[in-house]
């Protein structure tokens, strides 16, 4: 290893936090609160059932100075990917003319619902978003649908929202 290597080196373990460092303590209070918040979302609707993933350049150890924010993705887990539905281009023709766009955008894409659970239908829920817009009527009788992606994003916006209004704030630093 050549000199400039080596002082490199040496210069990135002098900066390493230690794990009991206050950005650790940071880290896990964030990390309580964000799973406290969505044990909530998915007790108080089930179609938000998910799985909270850490991404971002602290947690893949890129992070040049002290973080100063965590990220996260929240993968919703309700649907699954050929067996619930299909991602299609939306010049794709279903039973009527719903799933055209003008000229087919090859870049965009609808999410044709096949197999939709009965818990994505509900009913006399204040909170309640149609995720589905049913578009026809499959060869078998079935129906089909597309998924809204910005009522599923408002359900979802409406359930955080609500339970960072109902925790205890005081349980937390």
């Amino acid at each position: 290893m050549d000199n400039l290597s080596q002082y490199l080196v040496d210069i990135d373990n002098e900066v390493k936090l230690p794990k009991k460092s206050e950005v650790f303590r940071i880290q896990h209070a964030v990390e309580q609160v964000v799973k406290t918040i969505f044990d909530t979302v998915q007790r108080d609707d089930p179609r938000l059932m998910g799985t909270i993933l850490p991404v971002g350049s602290y947690y893949s150890d890129l992070k040049i100075n002290t973080p100063d924010e965590f990220d996260f993705l929240y993968e919703l887990q309700t649907l699954e990917e050929n067996v619930n539905f299909v991602v299609r281009q939306s010049g794709f023709r279903g039973s009527r003319n719903l799933w055209r766009t003008p000229k087919g955008d090859a870049g965009k894409r609808k999410i044709h619902v096949t197999n939709p659970p009965a818990s994505l239908f509900r009913e006399n829920d204040p909170h309640n978003e149609i995720w589905l817009h049913r578009v026809g009527t499959d060869t078998e009788g079935h129906g089909e649908y597309i998924l809204h992606p910005v009522h599923v994003k408002n359900s979802l916006f409406s359930r955080i929202t609500d339970a960072v209004s109902e925790m205890d704030k005081s349980a937390y630093p």
